[in-house]
């Protein structure tokens, strides 16, 4: 009699176990088949992705370029061309036109920002 009511409490242990799972899985499986994704963020992902790639690519030609001593291969675009052409050729000057006495957080702030 014992051995019988230990066979069907382990019977039952595994029905319900089995059952718990069973239901665990069909909430993962409908979750992972539902089609709520945002197919517009998907698209513009995989755009900046791709975008992400070339300019990587190129820069990393452009590295290699460099480090063998020839002349990079990839050419910047002409914005970029002008912008480094201005960069180089313009000279920043930094001028304090405030009062030297201002807060001790004011201070911190602008020697943060010049160091």
């Amino acid at each position: 009699m014992e051995e019988l009511i230990g066979l069907v409490a382990v019977i039952g242990g595994l029905g319900l176990t089995g059952f718990i799972f069973g239901n665990i899985f069909k909430l993962i499986r409908a979750k992972i088949n539902s089609n709520n994704f945002n197919e517009e963020a998907f698209n513009r992902l995989a755009r900046a992705f791709s975008k992400h790639k070339k300019d990587s690519e190129r820069r990393f030609q452009n590295l290699e370029a460099i480090i063998a001593g020839d002349e990079p291969s990839g050419q910047l675009d002409s914005s970029n061309q002008s912008l480094q052409d201005d960069i180089t050729t313009k000279s920043i000057e930094i001028e304090d036109a405030e009062p030297a006495e201002r807060e001790s957080d004011d201070n911190n702030l602008r020697n943060m920002l010049r160091g």
